[in-house]
């Protein structure tokens, strides 16, 4: 599969939502957010922050699983757009494993392509709140509340690469 060029853009780094730490105490049914530039799915310096406050939150809570589901923004085609959101699970994969979270962590893995804006705009374009990867901690009791998601491409984390 031949993805479009990356559509021109000046950076915006500026626009990407600030970083927010987990809330203190249990960390189950607990969401963090990390957010990507304009067609990047590279792991930013804020998102690297998210990243390990999840790390912590899971080994410091008996049978927490990490639950993560990758979003664009509408700024390319459907195609595009879902081979990015794919791209962004996979980079936000790695870097919690070389954050040393074993790939058991990670019960379910899931990317929507452009299909759950956070953020609906007049023109659906370049908005940052939607360029994201959600991280959801879950304990086992909470495990399945979240797998009958609809329109989402499913795949087993142990299947990423």
């Amino acid at each position: 599969v031949k993805l479009p060029a990356p559509l021109p853009s000046a950076p915006d780094c500026a626009a990407l939502p600030a970083y927010q730490p987990m809330a203190k105490g249990p960390a189950c049914n607990q969401k963090l957010d990390i957010f990507f530039e304009l067609d990047r799915d590279q792991i930013t310096g804020l998102a690297h922050q998210s990243l390990h406050d999840a790390v912590e939150h899971i080994r410091n809570t008996p049978g927490a699983r990490l639950e993560l589901r990758a979003h664009a923004d509408r700024s390319g085609s459907e195609q595009h757009n879902d081979m990015l959101s794919r791209r962004r699970l996979n980079s936000t994969v790695a870097a919690l494993q070389q954050l040393g979270l074993p790939l058991e962590s990670i019960t379910i893995a899931r990317y929507y392509g452009e299909t759950r804006p956070r953020v609906a705009t007049p023109d659906g374009v370049r908005e940052a709140a939607n360029r994201r990867v959600e991280m959801h901690v879950i304990c086992a009791s909470s495990q399945n509340t979240a797998r009958n998601a609809a329109s989402a491409q499913c795949t087993p984390a142990s299947n990423i690469r």
